[in-house]
């Protein structure tokens, strides 16, 4: 974590309670590293990158992150529905506009952790897709969701490359996500792996990892 030098404060990012990932083994170890790479514990603070679902209740975010986190550390709701919890950073190349937490735009760190798995929307979930959705805000959303649409199932899911995926990764870089940490999980929701890194790179590992366990060879397509 020799990215976290010289950096005083953090935001790790994490998913709701819609997705599972073993939290509770994963954040700890994050913590420590960051410790040990000089940060101050108060300094480090967790968001929940709800997307647009709703937001996680005190007794829903304890046992999600376990209890050692979420009674050491701040927890919060990414509140999407909040134009005061939001800054608007610019646009894409497609005019997208961009709001996103600023939480996450005041950090000196910022952390992704999140799982790989199948998605319509992004071809793959993890990586970017925690800037974009996770904590942006409905217009920004709206936007790259839409957009999904006017592509076939077939163009999208399961499909690393794709005009949605670029557009939250472009998000994602106008952000300055830093790192990320993703986990691949079996059918049964069993860790298999876990890569950290780039958000591009280290994702497109996850999803190569992934596959196997979520497609499969087809004869023909439907009618």
């Amino acid at each position: 974590f020799d990215i976290a030098k010289h950096r005083k404060s953090a935001v790790i990012m994490i998913p709701d309670q819609t997705r599972a990932i073993p939290l509770f083994l994963l954040l700890p170890l994050i913590v420590e590293q960051l410790v040990e790479a000089g940060m101050s514990r108060k300094n480090i603070r967790f968001l929940v990158g709800l997307g647009t679902h709703r937001p996680m209740t005190q007794e829903e975010l304890k046992e999600h992150v376990g209890e050692e986190i979420f009674c050491q550390y701040e927890v919060l709701n990414h509140e999407w529905w909040n134009s005061n919890q939001l800054v608007n950073i610019g646009v894409t190349e497609n005019g997208i506009p961009i709001e996103v937490n600023k939480v996450v735009v005041n950090a000196e760190l910022r952390l992704a952790v999140g799982t790989v798995k199948p998605h319509r929307v992004a071809g793959w979930s993890g990586g970017a897709k925690m800037i974009q959705p996770g904590v942006s805000g409905l217009l920004t959303t709206g936007y790259t969701h839409w957009n999904a649409a006017q592509y076939r199932v077939g163009e999208i899911l399961g499909e690393e490359e794709n005009p949605i995926r670029k557009e939250m990764e472009d998000i994602a870089k106008m952000v300055e996500l830093n790192f990320m940490v993703n986990c691949v999980l079996n059918g049964h929701n069993r860790l298999v792996g876990v890569f950290a890194g780039n958000y591009v790179a280290a994702h497109r590992t996850c999803a190569s990892l992934d596959r196997p366990y979520y497609t499969f060879a087809i004869t023909e397509l439907a009618d």
